[in-house]
């Protein structure tokens, strides 16, 4: 594992560590220049960025990483990586025989991927709340917020859809209007389909109502601001439709398990006030 690589005065350092049944979850902190050449490693591994910036070369691909972005690396993934900043990182290494085992229902990738939006960063956001705040409950936790980590992950994967393209269509009518308020039959007009087809058509591809999927863009957008820019919880609350900032705050919470708050702080855009109120 590249934390146990020798680098001298750059040599990254673990801050923190938790074993159960061969899983191992760790925060590493990374010095700014350290470059760690081609290496691999033999169990499957999750990395999400707490803090920092670093660059990723798996192959001829290039991943520049910063807060909040979340990699997949299957077992034997040769890559190299830059860290251009002090960085501190949540890693997950998954044994083999946990990924064989749930093989038969969870697919996923045998390339790096990235993801830097949507459900695997709110999760693994709850993953990292348990490791940190751990108790004797936290084993069971962890092992079942990972199975719902790598199901999206194994969507991922299976993004290729034989979804017909009015459901398609109607789906990307969600993405740019999903800080309004649209009602079924406003999208079943969209897209010329009667409103209880568009409903249960939705529901079987997508696992989720409409409704849901919404709420789950609304959230998605608030992630990439509450990381991204200084913009407050208020303020975002407004520009993406919720009724009112209690309406945004139980809503994320639901959807990730902390509170815009929390999530700004994990991703190290808190200001000092809002620390303070954490």
């Amino acid at each position: 594992m590249a934390s146990l690589i020798d680098m001298g005065d750059k040599t990254p350092r673990v801050d923190a560590q938790f074993l159960f049944n061969d899983f191992r979850f760790e925060e590493v902190s990374y010095a700014a220049g350290l470059h760690i050449p081609t290496h691999t490693h033999s169990q499957a591994f999750l990395d999400f960025c707490l803090s920092g910036a670093c660059e990723e070369i798996w192959h001829r691909e290039t991943f520049e990483r910063g807060n909040a972005t979340l990699n997949y690396l299957p077992i034997g993934a040769p890559h190299s990586s830059r860290f251009y900043k002090d960085s501190t990182f949540f890693q997950v290494v998954v044994p083999p025989a946990w990924i064989e085992r749930t093989s038969e229902t969870v697919r996923l990738a045998d390339t790096l991927t990235c993801f830097r939006k949507g459900l695997p960063i709110w999760i693994t956001g709850r993953i990292y709340r348990e490791f940190i705040h751990r108790d004797n409950l936290s084993p069971l936790v962890l092992e079942g917020l990972l199975l719902e980590l790598m199901a999206e992950v194994s969507r991922k994967e299976d993004s290729r859809t034989d979804s017909p393209r009015w459901l398609q269509e109607a789906r990307d009518y969600l993405h740019v209007h999903c800080c309004q308020n649209i009602s079924v039959d406003e999208i079943s007009a969209a897209v010329n389909i009667h409103p209880s087809h568009l409903m249960r058509e939705f529901r079987r591809r997508y696992h989720c109502t409409i409704g849901d999927y919404v709420r789950r863009l609304r959230v998605e957008r608030a992630c990439s601001l509450l990381s991204a820019s200084t913009t407050s919880p208020s303020e975002i609350a407004l520009d993406l439709g919720f009724a009112d900032q209690s309406h945004f705050n139980r809503t994320f919470k639901a959807g990730t398990g902390m509170t815009p708050t929390e999530y700004r702080k994990l991703t190290g855009r808190a200001s000092h006030k809002q620390e303070a109120q954490f």
